[in-house]
């Protein structure tokens, strides 16, 4: 009798019950479905990153195909190197402005060039800028304090040379900025730096290899380049990141003969599915 009993109750015992098999599944499902979103959230992130990496790559080699062309109203209505179309229109106050379209790796490319003023090169040596930063034989020095550009440059050593390391310039999302040269980190506080003059020396065996990032959502960051006695061209800067809201002004000079160059503001956005990803700014004198 004691076995019979022991095998009815084995027996009783096999399988789940209803309850058991529905409070299983609640529990898997708890346990299952946050680490499902995780893995969907942690999908869509590195797609937005992805997204915004080949965006900017896009619109960094965008901005290096206008600053090769020498004359933009030769340029109407031809592709440029990349296939963006150059074509024209007129602004406010009857400005001439540039527009810019194209496709480019599943990104839709849109911006303009907007003639800010006719500007000669005296002109911009007139202008003030916070700090100057200096590039001297295996050194980085940065001026004290507001500079104008003109006489910032009068004042250059004969030990002025190109920067043999990356300079990487960072403007935090507190406006304060950071100099990064050689190993070193020089910091200059909010809000004392909204404007830089970067004054290196022509060599025909270095190039300028620059990096900027602007974190600030409140603060434009413009940079100012002096390459020796000559215009600083696009072949002589290497722009590793470009990143942010960020003016350029490259061929800063002293120069007083050069004559009737102006200067443009460029706009670009790179769009996906109908959303701005990535977007980016330049000044530069044509």
């Amino acid at each position: 009798m004691l076995i019979n009993k022991v095998t009815k109750s084995r027996k009783s015992k096999k399988g789940f019950t209803l309850l058991e098999v529905i409070i299983s599944f609640a529990l898997i499902s708890i346990i299952l479905i946050p680490i499902a979103n995780l893995v969907l959230t942690s999908v869509k992130i590195n797609k937005s990153t992805e997204n915004k990496q080949q965006a900017k790559a896009v619109l960094q080699e965008t901005i290096e195909n206008i600053k090769a062309i020498d004359n933009f109203s030769s340029a109407l209505s031809k592709p440029l190197n990349n296939g963006i179309t150059l074509s024209e229109a007129t602004g406010e106050d009857n400005k001439l402005i540039y527009s810019l379209s194209g496709e480019i790796n599943g990104f839709s490319i849109e911006g303009s060039i907007k003639e800010k003023s006719q500007v000669v090169n005296n002109k911009v040596s007139e202008m003030e800028v916070d700090r100057t930063i200096y590039f001297n034989k295996g050194s980085i020095s940065i001026s004290n304090g507001k500079e104008v550009i003109g006489e910032a440059i009068k004042k250059l050593s004969d030990n002025l040379a190109t920067p043999s390391e990356e300079v990487f310039i960072e403007m935090k999302e507190a406006g304060e900025i950071n100099v990064t040269y050689g190993g070193s980190i020089i910091a200059i506080p909010k809000p004392e730096a909204k404007s830089l003059l970067i004054c290196v020396n022509e060599d025909s065996e270095k190039k300028l290899n620059l990096s900027v990032e602007n974190k600030s959502h409140t603060e434009n960051l413009k940079i100012y380049l002096f390459n020796g006695e000559k215009v600083s061209e696009r072949q002589d800067v290497i722009i590793s990141k470009f990143n942010g809201q960020i003016e350029l002004i490259e061929g800063v000079q002293h120069s007083e003969d050069i004559i009737n160059e102006k200067l443009y503001f460029v706009e670009l956005r790179a769009n996906k599915n109908g959303e701005v990803v990535e977007n980016m700014n330049l000044e530069l004198l044509k």
